[in-house]
């Protein structure tokens, strides 16, 4: 997965929300007309994607934004996964924000 020095951790199964705020030379960046992209894949380089798909823009132009996984997204093998936040812009550009490790858990107690 290469070096990555930033982890989250999850329970199967949960719903949790992931806020993130972007920031470009210590300035807010303004997302306004931009789509953010959530993606988790087994590893980079894999093909097949966990989770794909576009976050809420809480406060485009403060550069925020969110995305709540269903219980259909974390039911997944516990294991180590990557995961990346992508800008694209209104203009199309693309801007890789971050990638760390989202670690998923086997919860103790299941619904």
């Amino acid at each position: 997965m290469g070096v990555i020095t930033n982890e989250r951790d999850i329970y199967r199964g949960d719903t949790p929300t992931f806020t993130f705020n972007i920031y470009k030379d210590g300035t807010a960046y303004d997302l306004t007309g931009a789509t953010v992209t959530f993606g988790v894949k087994e590893e980079s380089s894999s093909t097949t994607y966990k989770v794909n798909r576009a976050c809420t823009l809480d406060d485009a132009s403060g550069g925020e934004c969110s995305i709540k996984l269903t219980v259909a997204e974390t039911t997944i093998e516990a294991r180590a996964y990557v995961a990346e936040l992508q800008v694209t812009t209104s203009g199309g550009d693309l801007l890789t924000v971050t990638q760390f490790q989202l670690n998923i858990l086997n919860a103790v107690v299941t619904a």
